[in-house]
């Protein structure tokens, strides 16, 4: 089996395919990092610069980091699944998935980052 991975892996044939599955994957980690950025950024400089709700990020932050991916996946497949037809079936489960697991590293970094600079210099 791993003979036959490899040989399809190095076969000219599929180098194409392979291109298009890669670029398909950035789109989508690009889309979602996006998404992510667009939604913990204003909420960890509001919580950095205020110091509001400092204990609920960084715990939920750190709780949300454990959460297993394929059991998340799983799980929105089974909610959503049912309504969703087509390419979207597929698409918008793995989507939301990698919002939700982008979201804790971005929140926390952008608190801290902002929690850490100079009061003075923050307030100016």
């Amino acid at each position: 089996m791993i003979n036959d991975i490899i040989g399809w892996l190095t076969d000219p044939a599929n180098r194409a395919d392979i291109l298009q599955r890669l670029l398909e994957h950035l789109q989508y980690v690009f889309l979602a990092t996006l998404v992510a950025a667009v939604l913990a950024i204003p909420a960890g400089l509001w919580v950095g610069h205020t110091g509001r709700g400092k204990f609920a990020v960084v715990n939920i932050s750190g709780f949300a980091r454990a959460i297993p991916t394929l059991g998340l996946l799983f799980f929105i497949v089974l909610w959503l699944g049912p309504s969703l037809t087509g390419d979207l079936a597929f698409l918008l489960p793995s989507l939301v998935v990698l919002v939700v697991l982008a979201i804790p590293p971005i929140l926390a970094g952008t608190y801290a980052g902002i929690d850490e600079v100079d009061p003075a210099a923050r307030d100016a």
